[in-house]
């Protein structure tokens, strides 16, 4: 197989590709030949020596795949084998094979590429963490979502509030250059509309002011 390392900390330079064996999974894992990794602002600030999580140097970063099954462990029901999958690596997925626990693997719908699963797993399960599992978002209740340009902040957006229609207002923010009003604060009913309500800002000290006129109908916050 072939991996990317990171083998010090620095520019796209010091990032190297090596070849080593292809891994064999243990038991309850099952090995993806990778057609795509993601690759996300974890993994820069990573390779630039400031990711805290990151394990020590020279290492292969990745937190997300899409691919194919070919091999599983001890325990892995055989009819994985040859699945299309996502899964979250949590380092190790800028490979080409990566073996990994069952648990963190799920099917690819028909129709999703390896390359749209790949961007799934970091965004947008960190978002439904946040908004519906630590934020016990209910239906109905309103949400202010900060730096919606981002993963997180998209996927939370477009796809959990909207789509899953879990919110009767969704607020969004994001800094701009020049003054401007942008949000997302329209009913469930005409989600999808980009003609929304609350604030792109320049400043912080207005963006709180406008946030603090909300206080009392935001639910959940999201940063």
């Amino acid at each position: 197989m072939r991996q990317i390392w990171i083998t010090r900390a620095g520019p796209p330079e010091v990032l190297q590709v090596k070849e080593a064996p292809d891994p064999e999974p243990t038991a309850g894992e099952v090995r993806i030949r990778v057609e795509a990794s993601g690759i996300n602002f974890a993994d820069i600030l990573g390779r630039l020596g400031l990711y805290p999580d990151l394990p020590p140097l020279p290492v292969v970063p990745g937190y997300e795949v899409g691919g194919r099954v070919d091999a599983v462990g001890e325990g892995v029901a055989a009819d994985w084998i040859g699945r299309d999958v996502i899964a979250s690596t949590r380092f190790g997925g800028y490979a080409d094979t990566v073996c990994v626990p069952v648990a963190q693997v799920f099917a690819r719908p028909a129709g999703m590429s390896a390359l749209e699963g790949a961007a799934i797993p970091v965004n947008y399960f960190t978002a439904w963490q946040l908004i519906v599992v630590m934020g016990s978002l209910k239906r109905n209740e309103t949400v202010l979502i900060h730096s919606v340009g981002g993963g997180v902040g998209i996927a939370g957006h477009l796809e959990i509030t909207d789509d899953v229609h879990l919110t009767g207002m969704t607020f969004v923010t994001k800094s701009i250059t020049e003054p401007g009003v942008y949000s997302s604060g329209m009913p469930a009913e005409t989600n999808r509309q980009w003609h929304r309500s609350i604030a792109r800002y320049r400043k912080l000290d207005e963006l709180a002011a406008r946030i603090k006129a909300l206080e009392e109908g935001v639910k959940t916050s999201k940063d």
